[in-house]
């Protein structure tokens, strides 16, 4: 339904305004105004929660007047709020006194274990995520660079800290995520130096 009200508006949008300076029309304006809020929110809602429809949803939004650059910020930040989380819960699930700090196979082999699980979760979330960004907004790369370093930058401080106390004979657990992980954020963000 959002879809062909955006369409509709985006006709009839223009021609309301024109006709609604100065006459009875401005009250039906500003009602117009506000179906158009509600139009932007349900098709923003869709493009954060369906990746493969964001491209519709932006090209839509677009058609109401939405900046794109607006667009590329919500949708950067909410792709990386995601990703925050992820890593976030897995950082309490990894170190000692976490959610998943005790009971059986507590201790370094666990802990690294469980860094091994956060690493072949995370690593291809974050390479969807840089993929499904850079194929709506090519020319933000460097905006997705930036977002992406910090947390990239504390999974890594994370896997230190792990491996740093765990016996060698558990690294193989523990950088199973964390070798062939950057491969896929590689292949979907080529030379980032991330």
């Amino acid at each position: 339904a959002p879809d062909v009200a955006a369409e509709y508006w985006a006709q009839a949008g223009p021609v309301l305004r024109r006709q609604a300076e100065g006459t009875a029309l401005a009250a039906v304006w500003g009602r117009a105004q506000g179906t158009r809020e509600e139009i932007c929110t349900a098709l923003k809602r869709r493009m954060s929660r369906e990746k493969a429809e964001a491209g519709h949803c932006i090209q839509l939004l677009q058609q109401l007047g939405e900046p794109v650059e607006s667009l590329r910020g919500e949708y950067l930040e909410g792709s990386l709020v995601k990703l925050s989380a992820l890593l976030i819960n897995g950082r309490q699930s990894v170190l000692p006194g976490g959610a998943a700090g005790g009971g059986a196979g507590a201790g370094a082999a666990g802990a690294a274990g469980r860094l091994g699980d956060l690493g072949s979760a995370w690593w291809p979330a974050a390479a969807a995520a840089a993929s499904g960004f850079l194929e709506l907004f090519p020319e933000a790369r460097p905006d997705l660079q930036a977002g992406l370093a910090p947390l990239v930058a504390d999974l890594l401080a994370l896997t230190e800290e792990i491996l740093l106390k765990t016996p060698p004979e558990d690294f193989a657990e523990a950088l199973r995520g964390v070798l062939e992980g950057p491969k896929l954020l590689d292949e979907a963000l080529p030379n980032a130096e991330l």
